[in-house]
Order: structure tokens, then sequence, then C-alpha cells
């Protein structure tokens, strides 16, 4: 089974000339980049699990809406210690849907288990730092889900193939028949593969004219709407089944 999902962050501000995008088209960009993605999970009959920002959910209450309507999965995302800010997202995006966020990614220990089950969650999906080049490091990783705390923690899926894990960056720069090939092998060897990509990495940079790194720019926007399109044509071919994260642990 692939457990797809997607987290939902907002491009940096600065464009090529020195000067930046206010933060109402940042999220307006956020927002076109996650219904495009929506339309494609609808036209593949797939539903995935959607990590917001917690900093934007109040400015993106209508994607929000969008993706729940939509039959995908709302959790957090969370790359601070800010806590108070992180509980007063989960307030509102629970008060948008009218039920419980269950889950949240951040990076390993960046806050406490402790803490994000006395807020109310209850599995946290691991991440390390992602669109750069540092993601085709080969790494180590525990693989399967692991109970801690009485949360159900789950950490990267790591390819036997490549020793690559299956994030937004792997799956931007790696040909699609080598990450179909991962792909095969690692649902060979486990239950369920973490795959996961990244709302930013649909941005038509040329036309926004955001300034990032030239290696960022590859694959992306349309080209990477189109590979993903392909992709999961390619999993309901196979039968391969997908799940939001949530409704694969409960």
């Amino acid at each position: 089974m692939i457990l797809l999902s997607f987290n939902v962050l907002a491009n940096t501000p600065e464009v090529n000339g020195g000067s930046a995008l206010p933060d109402s088209q940042l999220l307006n960009i956020t927002a076109n980049n996650t219904h495009r993605i929506l339309n494609i999970l609808k036209r593949n009959e797939v539903s995935a699990t959607f990590f917001m920002h917690y900093s934007s959910v109040e400015g993106l209450r209508e994607t929000i809406m969008e993706i729940f309507d939509g039959g995908s999965e709302v959790a957090l995302y969370n790359d601070s210690k800010k806590i108070f800010d992180l509980k007063k997202a989960k307030i509102l995006v629970e008060g948008y849907i009218n039920k419980s966020i269950k889950g949240i990614r951040q990076q390993e220990g960046l806050l406490p288990i402790a803490a994000l089950r006395e807020l109310g969650f209850v599995y946290l999906s691991e991440t390390e730092e992602d669109f750069s080049v540092f993601s085709f490091k080969k790494k180590i990783l525990p693989q399967g889900s692991r109970e801690e705390q009485g949360m159900t923690i789950l950490p990267e899926s790591l390819s036997p193939y490549s020793r690559l894990t299956y994030n937004g960056t792997v799956f931007q720069m790696v040909p699609l028949p080598l990450f179909k090939n991962m792909m095969r092998e690692s649902l060979n060897n486990n239950e369920y593969v973490m795959m996961s990509l990244d709302t930013r990495q649909f941005t038509d940079f040329n036309k926004k004219n955001l300034k990032i790194p030239f290696y960022r720019k590859y694959n992306t926007g349309i080209k990477l709407e189109d590979k993903l399109e392909h992709f999961l044509h390619w999993v309901n071919q196979m039968e391969i089944a997908t799940s939001p994260v949530k409704d694969y642990l409960f």
C-alpha cells in the first residue's frame, strides 16, 4: 500500500531582482498548487494526506475544505517549537472540518511526543529536510510504524533498491521508470510505503519569477503534474492500493 502525502508549504517570497511577494500572493500560489494536485487525485480516484503548515491554516480555509470535501485527510505540518501556535492551528482546522486532526509531520525530536499527545495528535509522520540535494544521501532508517508513549510513529520509507527515501525531491529528480522499480521493490518487502511530495514543487517558477536554486526548477510545475498523473495511472494499472495515513492506521 502507498500512503501518499503532500506537505502544503508556502514558497519563499524572494523574486529575481531583489523584491518579495506579499503573503497574500504566496498563499494564492499554495492554494492553486493544491487545487491542481487535488484534480489529479480526483481523476485517478486516489485520496491522500495533506500536511498543512500550521502558520498558513487561517489563510487557506477554502483549500482545507476542498481537501476534506474531496475525501482526503487534513493533518498538520510543524517545523518550529511554537507549541501555542500549533495548538491554535489545530483548533482552527478542527473547527473548519468539524473533525479531529489525528496526524502531524515534523522532523524527529522537534517537539516531544508527550507534548504532541497532549494536543490530541495520535500519529507522527517523521521527516527530514527535503527539497535539497541532501535528499539523495543514502540512508539507514527504521522501517515500519512503531508505538511510543501512546503515539504511532511512522518514519520515512526507504527503498531497498536505491537506499533513497520517497520524498518530493527524489520523485522530482529520479526518472519515472526507476522510481517505479524502487516502489515495486519496496512494496514487495514492506506492508506500506510512505510517499511524500511538496506543493511548492508544483509551482511554475519561471512564470512567478521566484528566486530559487537552479536545481529546484528541474521537473517542477506542469512537468511534475504530468509525472504524478502518469505515476498514479501506473499505480491503478498495477492495482496497488493507496490510502491516507489515518485510514490505514485506524
